[in-house]
C-alpha cells in the first residue's frame, strides 16, 4: 500500500491511528492537535487501523511515529503489531487514573474520589490499573504523552513521557485572562492594603483539600482571616462566584477570577489536582496554579510534588526563593508547611513578591496555543534525535 500520509515537523513525521475503540473518539480526536480552530496550520493525518497493520515496517522511516489513544492501548490485547513501529500513546488530560466521570472512559479502569476524598474504583468489575505499563516495550520506541507523571520520573525504563501541558493553552483561556492584567495593575494590587491572608479554592473532595480545609476552618481565628469554600455542597461555601462556568462581566465566560479575589487576598492556594500518596510524582498543572499567575498574585501549591519544579522548565517562577521549599513528604505536612507562610504575608517583601508575579504573567501571556503545540513537538523531535540509533 501506499506510503502514510504524515504531519512534518523538523525531524520527526507523526501519523494518527484512527480510534480502534468507536466510544473513544469523541475524546481522542481533541488531543491532536488540542481542537483549537486556529491549529488548522498543524493537519491531523491520519490512518485507519486495519491499513495500519497492513504496513511493511521495513518500508517506514525511522522517524515515522505513529499516535494512539490510551483507551486503545489500553484495550488492545495484542500489541505485537507494534513492534518495530515508533508508537506515541496519547492521552493529555488525566493519563492512567481516570477521575472525569464514566462517560468520558465508559469501557476501561475508572476511577473517582469518594466523598471523603479517598480513591475510589467506580466499576469493582474494571482491570486493575497496574496493567498499564504492559507492552510498552514492544514498540521500537515508545512515547507517553500526559500532563501527570514528571518525564525524568517514570517508572517505566526505556518508556519516555512528555508533558502536554493541555491546562497551559486551555483555548488560549488563560492567555486571554493574563492580558486582562497589566504590570501597573498587578504592582497596584500586591502592594494594596487587604483584608484576606489568602484565598483557597477546594473544587472536588480530595485527601489533601479535606486535610487544608480542616485545618483552616478548624482555627476559628484563621477562618476568618481567609475566603476558603468551593462550589461542591460537601465544602462551606464561603467563596462567591467559585465555580467552574460562571459568566463574568470583565471577561471569558470560563474560570471566572473575581476581582475581591485578587484585591482583598495576599496569596492564593493552589489546590492541584494530584497528591501526594495515592499517585506517582505528579507535574500536572492546570488552571488552580494558572489563575494567579494570570492574574498576578503569589501562589504555593499543594499537590502532587513535582509542580513546582515543571513551572521553571516553562519559564516561571516558582516562589520558593521567597517561602523556601515547604514541600512535605506528605500533603498533611505540605499542608502545614503552606498554611505556616500564608499566615504571616507581612513576613515577605512585596517587592520581590511583585516583580515574580509580573514575570509569571508576562511569561503566560505567550503561552499560546500555538507555543504549547510547538513545545510538545520540539519535546517529540529532541527525543528522536537523542535516541537515533
Amino acid at each position: 500500500m501506499a506510503y502514510p500520509d504524515s504531519f512534518k515537523h523538523k525531524q520527526i513525521q507523526i501519523t494518527t491511528i484512527e480510534s480502534i475503540t468507536p466510544t473513544d473518539d469523541s475524546v481522542f480526536r481533541g488531543l491532536y492537535p488540542y481542537a483549537n480552530p486556529g491549529m488548522s496550520a498543524y493537519p491531523r493525518c491520519r490512518i485507519s487501523f486495519e491499513d495500519f497493520r497492513r504496513l511493511d515496517s521495513d518500508q517506514i522511516e525511522d522517524n515515522h511515529f505513529f499516535e494512539i489513544s490510551y483507551t486503545d492501548w489500553s484495550k488492545l490485547e495484542n500489541k505485537n503489531c507494534f513492534e518495530n513501529y515508533n508508537i506515541m500513546i496519547a492521552n493529555v488530560m488525566e493519563a492512567f487514573i481516570h477521575c472525569m466521570g464514566p462517560n468520558i472512559y465508559p469501557e476501561i479502569s475508572k476511577y473517582w474520589f469518594a466523598d471523603d476524598g479517598t480513591l475510589d474504583q467506580i466499576d469493582p468489575n474494571a482491570p486493575d490499573d497496574s496493567n498499564r505499563y504492559i507492552g510498552l516495550d514492544i514498540p521500537k520506541r515508545t512515547v507517553v504523552v500526559t500532563d501527570n507523571i514528571m518525564p525524568n520520573g517514570h517508572p517505566v525504563e526505556g518508556v519516555h513521557f512528555i508533558p502536554s501541558n493541555m491546562w497551559l493553552q486551555e483555548y488560549d483561556v488563560q492567555t486571554v485572562l493574563a492580558r486582562q492584567f497589566d504590570e501597573e495593575t498587578i504592582r497596584e494590587n500586591i502592594f494594596r492594603p487587604k483584608d484576606k491572608k489568602f484565598i483557597a479554592l477546594m473544587g472536588m473532595p480530595k485527601q489533601h483539600r479535606w486535610d487544608f480545609f480542616n485545618k483552616v476552618t478548624g482555627d476559628s481565628v484563621l477562618e476568618k482571616q481567609c475566603l476558603i469554600g468551593s462550589y461542591h455542597p460537601n465544602f462551606k461555601r464561603s467563596v462567591r462566584n467559585d465555580t467552574q462556568l460562571s459568566p463574568r462581566s470583565d471577561g471569558p465566560m470560563y474560570r471566572n477570577m473575581e476581582v475581591d479575589w485578587v484585591q482583598n487576598c495576599h496569596f492564593w492556594i493552589s489546590m492541584e489536582s494530584w497528591y501526594l500518596g495515592d499517585f506517582d510524582p505528579m507535574s500536572q498543572l492546570t488552571e488552580k496554579t494558572y489563575k494567579p499567575m494570570a492574574a498576578g498574585m503569589p501562589f504555593l501549591i499543594s499537590g502532587g510534588g513535582a509542580e513546582l519544579d515543571h513551572l521553571t522548565t516553562l519559564g516561571f517562577e516558582n516562589f520558593l526563593d521567597v517561602f523556601g521549599d515547604y514541600r512535605g513528604s506528605t500533603f498533611q505536612e505540605t499542608n502545614d508547611n503552606i498554611i505556616n507562610i500564608a499566615s504571616h504575608p507581612e513576613k515577605y517583601d512585596k517587592e520581590e513578591l511583585a516583580k515574580r508575579c509580573v514575570h509569571n504573567n508576562k511569561i503566560l501571556q505567550q503561552w499560546n496555543s500555538v507555543a504549547v503545540w510547538e513545545r510538545y513537538l520540539e519535546e517529540i523531535n529532541n527525543l528522536y534525535i537523542d535516541n537515533s540509533t
